[in-house]
């Protein structure tokens, strides 16, 4: 997930979501805080919405200021983390002062509810490629104060920590930030699997589709010719989509044990084959059995042939079946004189023959 960016410039954060965590639906939450250098990620819970927060700050302090005056307006978070270009003795001991800009940071995180969390491999998040002795600490992970203990943040890719012959899973690659990791305990279960779904051709269906063409079609009346009206123009069609939606679709649950069934049905069918080829391989010691085309084949169904209306189920009956048939009219008389009604036709003239030919018999 990331904000468009402006033409020519990149993403300031980005935010990758594992798809096991589809059933809580995430969302990217622009209506809580839309800016470049701030991304609000929510999970959304049986009971309640968690919220994660993504945060780059520039040498300027650009997104902590901005951050302190949005504070008010944004819910409680259950994680805020990045690159805050910040220092401060608070979190880095190299450093003597702790300034205006580290305690506004620490004050804003507290109005969230959040504290800051020691890692529990202490060093330095940021490396500079150019000179290797110039490092500090600027990457902080935030959470509620209840979880951090639990939270346990480390930092990943630290040459100093990898035993010895041993390959570094993580490594830091060509960025000059450590990566860092961080456990959070949401103590929340996912909602229930939930879906809405439109029988085809039902007459929902039709009644979905005419709505929508409705609301489209009077959408299309009003010129669209600034980027804000684009963008009004794509919330009133997704708000049309989303009410129609609704009032015609149908609710069903999914079966909640729907994964554990597919893992029990998996092990039940490799549990019957396994025992069916050691049968094959091992008792009976007969591997064609396993070949469908070996096996005794049924004659396909047939209607018995009947004669003078009863079906020949003998053999002696097919064959008088056969006889008298073809052999009905054998004992019968036959006039010829009707051929002499038939003109005659003259005779052809044959070619002479020239030459001789000779027949030669072989043994």
């Amino acid at each position: 997930m990331a904000r468009l960016p402006e033409p020519g410039s990149r993403p300031r954060v980005l935010t990758y979501v594992s798809n096991r965590l589809a059933h809580w639906r995430p969302a990217y939450r622009r209506d809580l805080l839309d800016d470049r250098d701030i991304i609000i990620v929510s999970l959304f819970g049986r009971d309640r919405v968690l919220h994660f927060m993504n945060i780059y700050s520039d040498d300027q302090h650009r997104a902590i200021k901005l951050l302190a005056e949005k504070a008010d307006t944004l819910p409680a978070l259950s994680y805020m983390g990045g690159d805050f270009n910040c220092h401060s003795r608070e979190w880095d001991p190299r450093v003597l002062h702790h300034r205006t800009t580290a305690i506004l940071l620490l004050e804003t995180a507290a109005r969230l509810g959040l504290e800051l969390t020691k890692f529990t491999n202490p060093g330095p998040t940021y490396v500079s490629r150019a000179d290797p002795n110039v490092h500090s600490v600027i990457d902080l992970v935030f959470v509620p104060c209840s979880e951090v203990l639990a939270s346990q943040p480390s930092r990943l890719g630290d040459p100093e920590l990898i035993p010895s012959g041993s390959p570094d899973p993580i490594t830091r690659g060509p960025s000059d930030h450590y990566p860092v990791a961080c456990s959070i305990v949401h103590r929340q279960s996912p909602p229930a699997a939930r879906r809405r779904t439109i029988k085809p051709d039902s007459d929902e269906e039709a009644e979905f589709v005419s709505e929508l063409a409705g609301v489209i079609g009077g959408l299309k009346q009003h010129p669209v010719t600034t980027a804000d009206e684009v963008e009004d123009f794509a919330q009133a069609i997704a708000g049309a989509c989303n009410e129609a939606w609704l009032r015609h679709s149908k609710e069903f649950k999914t079966l909640a044990g729907y994964k554990a069934l597919r893992t029990a049905t998996k092990a039940a069918k490799r549990k019957f084959f396994d025992a069916r080829i050691k049968e094959v391989a091992e008792t009976n010691k007969r591997p064609w059995d396993l070949m469908a085309w070996v096996k005794e084949r049924k004659n396909p169904p047939c209607e018995a042939i009947q004669f003078n209306g009863q079906p020949c189920h003998e053999l002696s009956d097919l064959l008088d079946a056969l006889h008298n048939t073809y052999n009905a009219a054998s004992d019968r008389a036959v006039d010829v004189s009707i051929l002499n009604e038939l003109p005659q036709e003259p005779r052809a003239p044959h070619a002479p023959h020239q030459g001789q030919t000779m027949l030669r018999g072989g043994t």
